[in-house]
């Protein structure tokens, strides 16, 4: 069975070797674009302190599958992240939404406010 999803809210887009993928925060996904059968799990990438590091192969538009070593296969791409939600805020908000609808309570705290490439940050 095919399984259907209806996406609710625009997704950022990201191009892993020569594949699109829409960023899915909150189910914590990239997603193919032209596939969206095809998803890389993010739970399954390597998680660093300061960083996520996806071992990417191109030949299978996915995770890499074999074993880590010092050397990695020629034909893998390797990506870095510092956060995997702010590559998609909105879906970080989304599933924080869900965990705990009242994260977003009004606050007497008041962060500046900054505009980094069209986008506002606290």
């Amino acid at each position: 069975m095919k399984q259907i999803t209806a996406y609710k809210r625009p997704r950022p887009v990201i191009q892993l070797g020569d594949t699109l993928f829409y960023v899915d925060a909150q189910s914590l996904y990239f997603i193919e674009v032209a596939d969206p059968e095809n998803k890389i799990d993010m739970g399954e990438a390597r998680s660093f302190k300061d960083h996520i590091e996806l071992w990417y192969d191109p030949a299978i538009r996915n995770n890499y599958k074999g074993p880590f070593a010092e050397t990695l296969p020629e034909n893998i791409l390797v990506y870095w992240f510092h956060s995997f939600s702010a590559l998609d805020p909105d879906g970080e908000n989304a599933k924080l939404d869900e965990l705990n609808p009242e994260w977003r309570i009004a606050s007497d705290i008041r962060l500046p406010l900054a505009e980094i490439a069209g986008r506002y940050f606290l």
